[in-house]
């Protein structure tokens, strides 16, 4: 797939009603990026992209596998296995394809 169509695709999909999310959730998937630690020319790249929150992340995540960041161009294998460690020690991934969000981003 051809990451600037993804990009395009993403802009066009929504987070749930946010009513039927958990307020800790909201927040938590409205959490910058830049909040989580990740390191800079990551978050360059992701911007080229529009992932600037977690909620962004997330979606490109659930619609397009882990996987798929290690395809974007600027970010590294290490980046890629650094912002996996980061998620999973705030568990917010259990694994590269689980989420606990993942069932309140519409894809």
């Amino acid at each position: 797939r051809d990451l600037h169509w993804i990009a395009r695709r993403q802009r066009q999909m929504c987070i749930r009603d946010r009513q039927d999310i958990p307020t800790e959730y909201v927040d938590l998937l409205s959490t910058p990026l830049s909040k989580l630690d990740i390191n800079s020319r990551t978050l360059r790249a992701f911007r080229k992209y529009n992932i600037y929150q977690l909620e962004d992340l997330l979606r490109f995540i659930k619609y397009n596998g882990f996987e798929a960041l290690y395809q974007m161009p600027g970010i590294g294998t290490k980046s890629i296995e650094q912002l996996y460690e980061k998620l999973k020690d705030k568990k917010i991934l259990v694994d590269q394809d689980t989420c606990f969000l993942f069932p309140y981003l519409f894809v």
